[in-house]
């Protein structure tokens, strides 16, 4: 079979190539970022909206008779223009009053009539009083743009950011928010009379500052660093020594707080130098960020993953800081998992990004299984063009290299032979290669060809369907062939921040437990203690992981039947009909003969164990591993009062009790976690997010087990 392949094509392709290089970033993703900025500035002014109103109704408890009378005097005798007219003057005369209640009725009515016939001078003035917080309060809130501009009200504003009142605070962010996010030209006055200082000190305590608050500065923070022309260097130079703020600010439990905190840094990176990088990276910021991919459920995702993209965006080394802090296999999670095609898309393009780098970043690729998931996305069904970017770009690696190998050869070096061109014939890449020109896609089809006609000319006269029939049946997780041209095989492990730990030391009658485990995790694994296997191993196994006996495993059955009857509401939808099931499967009577019906299954009781003992269940096995947290409650603010236990299935049908070391990887999270937890549940995964993604770093992702009968995932169950 015989390749052709237009010039014309081949041109745009070459152009294509290059502009890849060059920018990687797709124009429809930064509108995808328009749009994210235009959902927060409607959601922004909605919360500035209300904020106004709720000053507005505590003031109106509290009028002055000065203002009231004049209203009275004249609401039945004149229209409603006329005594808008008429009680201007007494409003005025109240505002220069020696009477603070008089000043405060003057200041809202004057914000009411939206500040149409106010004296600015001597709103200015109230505004510098710092006796009274609630009257500056609404005098900075009279305010137009039109009016802070003209009457030199910034620099009022900016000194408000340091009061010692928290209302008064908050009020002047919002109007400045409202000023920033009405040009380029007022938000750089803004920054010129010193407003991004005060700002940060204000975030630089995030856990103890009260949520509005983080939320209108997170958001004015965001629009200082927002537009075009982008602000003047000077705001890179004052943020870069407080990027530490962001670590706290990308794991609140406020998800618009940490959409605002990765807008911002997405603008950091794409806008400052690689500097600026660095000192993001040296903040230890991408560790959280990649955390976040974790909970791909979470409204976060899409702002994260902007984020990445442009951290990937830049150079090698930004790329590979991620990949060292397991991105890829958040990444195929995602891949497998998701279906919103926004989503898709820009995981997508993280990964092309990645792809555009070194020879070992595609290899990484490749490593953890991300090229059967993209191929799927360039199908029909899908016809994510990031996807098909994503591969192309890995093409481009090979083609780089035989080139290599192409100049070596021109030189006379290596008997002037292309030694990689003819590395990849002998390892069977050819093969491999040539499967992706069948790709629908034209600029695949278009690399394919190419590389075929200059590297491999006399092959294309070969018959194609006995080429094809060399892979027939091959993994096509692993035809890309790109793993084919290193000479030393790039791994993953060579990433991980340290090496683990030799074989632990185990009894000699516990020694196949062990073995039963996945082989990273073994090392990290203390002891392992048997039960009986009675039908009641894994409940005997809990009693004795909480502090009390094996033999009182029928007070745990107990203890978590009364769970899910306290709680009727939250475990009916979390299981989905089977509720009665599981409470049947928790009642023994005495010793009697306990059925298979009885044992205790995971993960379904994983949730409730969890959630009873407000503790961390580890669930171990060759077969399905994960971490529980609790469903419901907030966490301890002291970690070391955090209690983690962890159980392992061996034998295809018992369970033991398994001590790990501390700071020992973690399995990912149980699967409905996240769609199930309450609200204050949610900050319990956070401090645990690096040794989770040390497990995911180590064991690449496998494809989930679905039951042949239930089409639910597989559960693990006791003898």
């Amino acid at each position: 079979m015989t390749f052709t392949l237009n010039p014309e094509r081949l041109q745009l392709l070459d152009t294509w190539s290059c502009q890849r290089k060059n920018k990687r970033k797709d124009s429809r993703v930064v509108d995808v970022e328009d749009d994210l900025i235009q959902i927060r500035t409607n959601k922004h002014q909605e919360v500035l909206f209300k904020k106004l109103k709720e000053v507005h109704t505590r003031s109106d408890n509290t009028s002055s008779p000065i203002i009231s009378d004049a209203v009275d005097a004249t609401a039945t005798a004149l229209p409603v223009i006329n005594t808008t007219k008429d009680i201007i003057p007494a409003m005025t005369r109240a505002l220069c009053s020696n009477d603070p209640a008089a000043r405060l009725e003057a200041i809202t009515q004057f914000s009411k009539l939206l500040s149409m016939c106010m004296n600015a001078i001597h709103t200015l003035n109230v505004l510098a009083m710092d006796d009274i917080p609630q009257l500056q309060a609404m005098a900075a809130s009279a305010f137009d743009t039109r009016t802070i501009m003209e009457d030199g009200v910034v620099p009022l504003l900016v000194q408000l950011l340091s009061s010692s009142s928290d209302d008064l605070k908050e009020m002047a962010v919002l109007a400045l928010s409202n000023l920033v996010g009405d040009s380029t030209s007022t938000r750089d006055c803004v920054l010129n009379h010193g407003a991004l200082l005060p700002l940060l000190s204000l975030l630089s305590n995030p856990s103890t500052t009260k949520l509005s608050m983080l939320k209108n500065a997170t958001w004015t923070l965001l629009k200082l660093c927002h537009g075009k022309p982008s602000p003047p260097p000077t705001l890179f130079e004052q943020i870069q020594p407080t990027l530490s703020i962001f670590r706290e600010l990308l794991w609140m439990p406020d998800e618009e707080v940490v959409q605002n905190a990765c807008l911002t840094l997405s603008f950091l990176v794409r806008e400052g130098s690689s500097k600026m990088f660095q000192a993001i990276n040296e903040a230890n910021i991408c560790p959280k960020l990649v955390g976040l991919l974790l909970f791909p459920r979470s409204r976060v995702i899409v702002y994260v993953l902007q984020t990445l993209g442009d951290i990937v965006a830049g150079d090698e080394a930004s790329t590979q800081i991620l990949i060292n802090n397991g991105v890829l296999p958040c990444l195929n999670k995602i891949l497998v998992t998701q279906s919103d095609k926004i989503i898709l898309k820009l995981a997508c393009l993280v990964i092309s990004n990645i792809t555009a780098g070194t020879e070992s970043q595609i290899q990484d690729v490749i490593d953890f299984h991300l090229v059967g998931p993209l191929v799927r996305l360039t199908e029909a069904e899908f016809h994510i063009k990031e996807a098909v970017w994503a591969i192309a770009n890995g093409t481009d690696g090979t083609r780089e290299q035989i080139r290599a190998g192409e100049i070596n050869e021109q030189q006379g070096l290596y008997c002037g032979v292309n030694i990689y061109a003819q590395m990849v014939d002998e390892c069977g890449g050819l093969a491999n290669i040539l499967i992706l020109h069948s790709d629908d896609n034209n600029d695949i089809y278009d690399r394919i060809a190419e590389t075929f006609m200059k590297y491999w000319p006399l092959e294309l006269e070969k018959d194609y369907h006995n080429l094809h029939s060399c892979v027939a049946g091959s993994d096509q997780d692993f035809f890309f062939g790109l793993n084919l041209l290193s000479d030393v095989a790039h791994s993953i492990h060579e990433s991980t921040p340290s090496q683990p730990p030799s074989k632990p030391y185990v009894k000699v009658s516990q020694m196949d437990f062990l073995f039963q485990f996945p082989d990273h995790i073994q090392p990290y694994i203390n002891n392992i203690v048997d039960v009986e296997a009675d039908g009641n191993c894994g409940y005997r196994a809990i009693a004795a992981l909480i502090g009390g006996s094996k033999d009182d495993w029928p007070l745990v059955r107990d203890e978590l039947d009364k769970e899910l009857g306290l709680h009727l509401d939250l475990y009916e939808r979390l299981f989905r009909g089977r509720l009665q099931e599981l409470r049947s499967s928790l009642r023994v009577c005495g010793k009697e003969f306990v059925g298979m019906n009885k044992w205790m299954s995971i993960p379904d009781m994983g949730y409730v164990i969890a959630t009873t003992y407000k503790l961390i269940l580890v669930s171990l096995s060759n077969t399905l591993s994960r971490t529980f947290f609790p469903l419901r409650g907030s966490p301890p603010p002291n970690q070391s009062t955090r209690h983690v236990i962890c159980i392992g299935f061996v034998d295809g049908n018992h369970w033991v009790q398994v001590f790990l070391k501390a700071e020992c990887p973690l399995p990912i999270i149980a699967d409905k976690w996240e769609e199930f937890c309450y609200p204050e549940a949610r900050p319990w995964p956070t401090a645990y997010i690096p040794q989770m993604l040390q497990w995911m770093i180590t064991d690449p992702p496998k494809p989930k087990i679905k039951s042949h009968a239930s089409g639910s995932y597989v559960q693990l169950s006791e003898a």
